[in-house]
């Protein structure tokens, strides 16, 4: 279990199995080239980061799958290996939250077993660095090395759903914002659960849902601040860093361009903290995709609070695995 983990889960014999490996940094190439133009807070530390990375550091990851999944395979080797089971397999690449700074493939094993069972596909669960001994853009570069090397595995792009829950969520969408730079196909789809989906916090419920929620609306003004842990962490607050955390495009990807984006499935609770936030992020989502809103969707479930999927004993909970599968199943093929 990695350092300042939550505690960890485990996958309910009856649904599945999982099986962890590791993967060699220096095994998946990255053309920096193609990183160049980004821009903003990113581009100089991912070049920076690409550039110095230990060609022998491991990056840990884990395969989850059910038994009843679609391709009715039930040899554990088999169905947890690395490369596609069968022709055009689409896989689930998920990427857990813990505010950048705790959690892992262990912590949320019991969460994504479920989503494998109500989707019927495999995930593949990333351990990337944590705030703050890595700060960002550690995190973003991970989540791209290991999309590439689920491509040199043999994975199609356009199979691939990225799914993300808070920390995650925003971890997705930067995903996506530069995969679409390096030109690289888009992934089939995005599941975005309780996203954070920037550090430029809004809207009403930060403060009417405070006293629901277990998360609480620290303003990145006070040094307790979460966010000050994954951006530039022991930084002096000042205003040009609260302009670089709140005006950035992919720290706070409502200021990005979304045009093009994949079909987005939101869920988040109605007595989450960040629920108002989420919803300003879906409103440009929609208005920059105005020609394929059906496959832009925000689900807001009455009651409920961050990350409520968690929470198996509430109905609400396998109401929003269910949602997951229907929406992937809207799909075109």
């Amino acid at each position: 279990m990695r350092a300042r983990d939550i505690s960890p889960s485990s996958v309910p014999e009856e649904l599945g199995t999982h099986t962890q490996y590791s993967l060699s940094v220096g095994e998946v190439s990255i053309d920096s080239e193609r990183i160049r133009g980004i821009g903003g807070v990113t581009e100089q530390p991912l070049l920076q980061m690409i550039a110095e990375d230990e060609l022998e550091r491991q990056l840990e990851y884990e395969v989850l799958a059910t038994w009843g999944h679609k391709d009715k395979v039930n040899d554990v080797a088999e169905i947890t290996r690395q490369t596609p089971i069968r022709e055009n397999e689409k896989i689930l690449l998920c990427l857990h939250g813990g505010a950048y700074t705790m959690g892992s493939s262990l912590s949320h094993r019991s969460t994504l077993i479920r989503i494998c069972e109500a989707t019927r596909l495999r995930a593949f669960v990333v351990n990337y660095r944590l705030a703050p001994k890595h700060p960002f853009p550690s995190q973003l570069h991970d989540a791209l090395i290991f999309h590439t090397f689920l491509l040199n595995q043999g994975f199609r792009p356009q199979d691939i759903i990225l799914v993300g829950d808070s920390a995650g969520g925003h971890l997705s969408i930067n995903l996506t914002i530069l995969l679409r730079h390096i030109e690289t196909t888009l992934p089939r789809a995005l599941i975005l659960v309780s996203p954070l989906v920037g550090l430029d916090l809004e809207g009403d419920s930060l403060q009417t849902n405070k006293d629901f929620d277990y998360l609480y609306p620290y303003p990145i003004e006070s040094p307790t601040s979460p966010l000050r842990l994954f951006y530039k962490p022991g930084h002096k607050y000042s205003e040009q860093y609260k302009k670089e955390m709140t005006e950035d495009p992919i720290l706070s990807p409502r200021n990005a361009e979304l045009a093009g984006f994949p079909p987005t499935l939101i869920q988040s609770g109605g007595k989450e903290i960040f629920v108002d936030h989420i919803c300003l992020f879906y409103d440009k989502l929609v208005s920059e995709n105005s020609d394929r809103t059906q496959y832009m969707v925000n689900q807001i479930y009455d009651d409920m609070v961050h990350v409520f999927h968690r929470f198996f004993f509430r109905p609400e909970s396998k109401q929003a695995f269910d949602a997951i599968s229907v929406f992937l199943d809207s799909l075109e093929p």
